[in-house]
């Protein structure tokens, strides 16, 4: 089936909804999402750390190649209260463990993006700060948990640096998750 038009989830179901009504007729969309699904063009990468010490960070460092730009979708759960920050040109003595993204559309399973990720590394300066939230999710025993997410697109050659920092006040389990498509 050709993909005509694109649409976010809610829109789609909308026109769904009067579609079979009979109030209209149209043609098929998907949302991009899916779409890129479908091409096999979207990954996806995630690291959980359990008994993360309070004030300490789940962190992973993005190589996009030159030609490459990437969009991410970076989600982070935790525990309690934590801090999600992304800094452009981090300076590294070594990247940490390299990681492999998988992709969603199990008939491309062998295809990878250009780009390189890589968890724990060590980071000596942060870089510039594009972006900081805090992820309100309790403290000690009154933590029922928090998640939150910030989508970015990272322009080609340059490192980043993804850091989700967990503010419970206590020990807690951390993770984080990139949903990841690239153009050039």
């Amino acid at each position: 089936m050709p993909y005509l038009g694109l649409m976010k989830g809610s829109e789609m179901t909308k026109v769904s909804g009067l579609l079979q009504q009979g109030f209209a007729s149209g043609f098929p969309v998907s949302e991009f999402g899916h779409h890129q699904t479908h091409l096999g063009k979207l990954w996806t990468l995630g690291s959980i750390v359990e008994g993360l010490a309070d004030n300490a960070s789940v962190e992973m460092l993005i190589r996009v190649p030159v030609g490459i730009i990437l969009h991410v979708a970076f989600e982070g759960t935790s525990g309690g209260h934590s801090y999600g920050r992304l800094f452009e040109g981090p300076t590294t003595t070594a990247d940490g463990t390299a990681q492999t993204p998988i992709n969603k559309n199990r008939l491309f399973r062998a295809s990878l993006p250009n780009s390189q990720f890589f968890a724990g590394p060590t980071v000596t300066v942060d870089g510039d700060q594009l972006f900081e939230s805090f992820f309100p999710g309790g403290t000690k025993a009154k933590a029922p948990g928090a998640e939150g997410d910030f989508p970015f697109w990272l322009l080609d050659e340059g490192d980043y640096l993804a850091r989700f920092t967990n503010k419970a006040q206590a020990v807690a389990t951390m993770g984080l998750l990139l949903t990841i498509h690239e153009t050039s």
